[in-house]
């Protein structure tokens, strides 16, 4: 007897096929995982990253003139450095070093020229030692009786109108400017008047208030003469050494420490406030609508892999039936056989599954751990199966019609409760619901067996009608496709490929085109450049070649906004509305006019009921549009046109310029260049930001994988179909030479065209319907913020797709056929001679 090993070369084609899908498989629950895991660590990275405020943890306390005294520095520095001791791993060791500042309440003081200013005097002893004092000299510790010296950042003392030597008098006695520090903008006094200064209209008149810093041993004399103070302290979060594993601590942990608070060493109770719990709950609903969109994406694929294994298996094992039956004639047992038969499966698999770990542990080199257990799962069906089929093949079993009938019913009904609840509620936000996300494998099984019985019912009256009109080739197509040889599971294979080739490229579309408009909503317009308005007012004067229409768009800071006489927290804009609705054409142009007209965000529609006033004036809103129409500070915002304004208008105001412009990166280039001051946005810039994020490249990877994954699937069940229907065929053609009918052309063409093209048309409707819900009102696409309509374009690129999949099913079977009965009669040939 040949060595046992031997009898599995003859199928090495099979044998191979194998290999090759369960290589996939594993592959997949292995890479998969990790890589939604990288994609989580990735984005806990970055909003965790330098200068990301939400990820700050803030402490804050007001201060009487009893807890404001000599020791009062030293009591916030030991108390900020003794506070990560008091709050749990893993946020404990993610603090970073803080950054605080003590301020007193303003001071209305009038400069020498008669100018009134608000001054906010305050301390920031971290920041001010590294400062960088440009002009004169940092300020002295005061004493009562002198003046008071202080020193601005440049900005704010430009707006303040100070230099060195500027004197200020206050109820409280004088204040000098000794010295100027450059710009900061670190530190909790970054978006404070201390960075830079505010204005607001007081009698007609513009008041600004700026911030200046006093010595730290100042604190002691000023505390009883100013009476209060408040201390802000912001320590910052940072994610080194930090993954996605850890959010459920840290949130924990956030939340602990921000209810629990903590105290000064003089006892004074600090308030811990953050918003990391509120960010980290932001990251995991992004992160479990990615979990949830990839378990719908490559359920289908990775099932149609699975058959592939399954098919090739049991065509190994059919095709050994006589090995089997020989040996069970001379007396082997039934345990005997299946045993040889999962030793000979295990092979294959086993080397299959570690080809598939060794191609996941070299990309991924952490993948081995979370798929483990799919691994096993895949190598004890595939022997499990080669044991089940061995024994049918010599043990007589045929399951009852009715059993059959109920399991199709069975499947039939769970496809459609998958549907109605896909349709119904989408998308589960957290968790995998095998039921939902295995919809598309339902619905393509389902059609294989529903399909293939509906076709072998209605293609009787069509077999007899052949007989009478069609040709040798008709005739047999039919007879095949009636008789059901294998059309259930070339049904399946097609259904599959094309719905999930349908799926990626659906939501490909609506994932770029999201991207685009995401893009074109936060920047406003091709470019946008925001800064101080004497740089947005030079940048318009000049305006750059290139550009098509350009605009400024002023925040007017301090402008009161009232609703039926009550003070609304409204942003008060204005712009010339004929320049601006040449950049967007969705808002519209304003005319002069008592009262005046004014465009409103939907937010702030929602705040103005009744008469609305803005600074003193009567204001009639006339459209309302998107809170991302313009930019803003907040969502809340109301637009006047530029000559109603003009009462209200200061010059130091902050502004921005919408630029549109034929070529976006030139313009946008020459707009940094001439104005550094400034910063600019362009939409080509944040796209290609937008689509490096890990989540676009993640579906992007998920996306085209799966469908190259269904794709093959398909065309190995369409080459392993036409390998076991080899043998008829020839029958065939052998009978069709005996009665002198020839040999006839086009049957398999005849015969897998129309099973394929009608599974490509159920899988077309099954992977549109998923796009739909993906990219619905509230589906996953909205919650990872590529949510965009779907295009025509988008539709007849599937169809297209489907058409492409049904020609590749139809080629394949006809290469595979034709090189079959090539083969066969080169071995007959060699047997003649021989």
């Amino acid at each position: 007897m040949r060595r046992w090993w031997r009898t599995l070369v003859p199928h090495a084609g099979a044998l191979g096929l194998v290999v090759i899908a369960v290589a996939v498989l594993v592959a997949s629950c292995l890479i998969v995982p990790r890589l939604l895991e990288t994609v989580a660590d990735r984005r806990l990275d970055a909003a965790l990253g330098p200068g990301e405020d939400a990820a700050a943890v803030t402490l804050s306390a007001e201060l009487d003139d009893f807890a404001l005294g000599a020791d009062t520095i030293a009591d916030i520095g030991e108390t900020l450095a003794t506070y990560p001791d008091t709050v749990d791993p893993p946020l404990r060791a993610a603090l970073g070093e803080p950054a605080w500042v003590l301020t007193f309440p303003d001071v209305t003081a009038v400069a020498v020229d008669g100018t009134l200013v608000r001054v906010r005097l305050g301390t920031a002893p971290v920041m001010q030692a590294g400062a960088v004092v440009i002009e004169g000299r940092a300020p002295r510790p005061w004493t009562l009786g002198e003046a008071v010296e202080v020193v601005l950042e440049q900005s704010v003392a430009a707006r303040m109108g100070a230099v060195v030597g500027t004197t200020w008098n206050g109820p409280g006695g004088a204040i000098v400017v000794s010295g100027l520090l450059s710009d900061d903008d670190s530190g909790p006094v970054a978006q404070d008047v201390f960075h830079r200064a505010e204005s607001d209209r007081v009698n007609g008149a513009d008041l600004v208030t700026g911030g200046a810093y006093i010595d730290p041993a100042s604190v002691a004399a000023l505390g009883p003469t100013l009476a209060r103070a408040q201390f802000v302290a912001d320590v910052p979060v940072g994610g080194a050494g930090l993954g996605a594993r850890d959010v459920a601590d840290l949130e924990r942990a956030a939340n602990k420490t921000a209810a629990q608070g903590t105290t000064l060493r003089s006892g004074y109770p600090v308030t811990v406030s953050t918003r990391l719990p509120a960010l980290l709950a932001g990251l995991v609903g992004a992160q479990d609508a990615l979990v949830s969109l990839t378990a719908l994406i490559a359920a289908a694929p990775l099932a149609s892999a699975l058959l592939v294994a399954a098919l090739a298996v049991s065509v190994v094992e059919r095709r050994r039936a006589r090995e089997r039956v020989l040996r069970s004639a001379r007396g082997e047992s039934t345990w005997r056989l299946q045993l040889a038969a999962a030793r000979d499966a295990a092979i294959p698999i086993a080397a299959g599954a570690l080809l598939g770990g060794a191609a996941a542990v070299s990309s991924t080199p952490d993948a081995a751990s979370p798929g483990i257990v799919p691994v096993l799962a895949v190598v004890i069906c595939g022997v499990a199966l080669a044991a089940i089929v061995a024994r049918r093949t010599v043990v007589a079993s045929v399951v009852p019609p009715v059993l059959r009938v109920v399991a199709e019913i069975a499947m039939l009904l769970l496809t459609l409760v998958a549907f109605a609840l896909l349709v119904s509620r989408g998308l589960p936000p957290a968790g995998v619901d095998p039921l939902l996300s295995g919809v598309v494998v339902f619905a393509a099984v389902t059609a294989g067996l529903i399909l293939a019985r509906l076709l072998g019912w209605g293609l009787a009256p069509a077999l007899r009608a052949s007989h009478r009109r069609a040709g040798v080739a008709g005739v047999l197509a039919v007879a095949r496709i009636a008789r059901g040889s294998g059309r259930a599971l070339l049904i399946t294979g097609v259904t599959i490929a094309v719905a999930t080739v349908t799926l990626a490229l659906g939501l490909t579309q609506v994932a770029g085109d999201g991207l685009v408009s995401a893009a074109h909503r936060f920047v406003g317009a091709d470019i946008r450049a925001c800064g101080d308005a004497a740089a947005t007012s030079d940048l318009v004067a000049r305006q750059p070649a290139g550009a098509t229409a350009m605009v400024e768009v002023r925040r007017l800071a301090g402008i009161p906004v009232t609703g039926e006489g009550r003070l609304r927290a409204v942003t008060v804009l204005s712009a010339p509305t004929v320049d601006l609705h040449r950049v967007r054409g969705d808002v519209p142009v304003l005319d002069p006019g008592t009262p005046a007209s004014a465009v409103v965000s939907r937010s702030a529609a929602e705040l103005l009921d009744g008469g609305v006033m803005i600074g003193g004036i009567a204001v009639a809103p006339t459209a309302v549009v998107d809170d991302d129409v313009l930019p803003s500070d907040g969502s809340a915002w109301i637009l006047l046109d530029r000559r109603d304004a003009a009462d209200l208008t200061t010059a130091s105001d902050t502004a921005c310029v919408l630029v549109n412009a034929g070529e976006v990166a030139p313009v946008a280039a020459v707009v940094r260049q001439g104005h550094p001051d400034l910063d600019v946005v362009d939409v080509a810039s944040d796209l290609e930001n937008r689509k490096a994020a890990p989540t676009v490249t993640t579906l992007a990877i998920l996306l085209a994988g799966a469908g190259a994954v269904a794709l093959a699937g398909a065309v190995a069940i369409s080459a392993a179909t036409e390998v076991a229907a080899a043998r008829e065929r020839r029958r065939t053609a052998a009978v069709l030479r005996m009665i002198g009918a020839g040999r006839p052309r086009g049957v398999v063409a005849l015969e897998v065209g129309p099973l394929a093209a009608v599974a490509a048309l159920g899988g077309w409707g099954v992977g549109w319907i998923g796009v739909v819900v993906v990219a619905g009102a509230g589906g996953s696409a909205e919650r990872l913020g590529i949510v965009a309509p779907v295009s025509p374009a988008a539709v007849a690129l599937t169809a297209a797709a489907a058409t492409g999949v049904v020609a590749v099913i139809v080629a394949t079977a006809v290469v595979v056929a034709t090189g079959s009965g090539w083969s066969a009669r080169r071995v007959a040939r060699k047997r003649e001679r021989s």
